[in-house]
């Protein structure tokens, strides 16, 4: 992967997807759609080395444009505290070596 000459420095870029914003002030259909779209790309494309998938570590099965029970802070934005350790769970442990 070359990203502005990161590999030449020996540097790994990991991206990781958006998350659920389903009842946040301003969601909209059109914004879930780009949500959707951004995500497409960071789970398909080569021009990073990995990517983590907060979007599925945190969403609700049952209604993904949402968090799922208990990851939701509150806002419909942010995610709790357990929805951050769901979201470290996530991240292989090949990324940390």
């Amino acid at each position: 992967m070359v990203l502005n000459g990161i590999s030449k420095q020996n540097l790994k870029v990991y991206l990781g997807t958006l998350l659920p914003i389903y009842g946040w002030r301003t969601y909209a259909p059109f914004r879930e759609d780009l949500k959707n779209e951004v995500n497409a790309w960071i789970r398909t494309t080569n021009d990073a080395d990995g990517f983590v998938d907060f979007d599925k570590a945190v969403q609700d099965p049952n209604h993904i444009e949402a968090f799922a029970p208990g990851f939701d802070s509150g806002d419909h934005l942010h995610p709790s505290f357990p929805a951050y350790e769901a979201m470290s769970n996530a991240v292989p442990e090949s990324f940390l070596k």
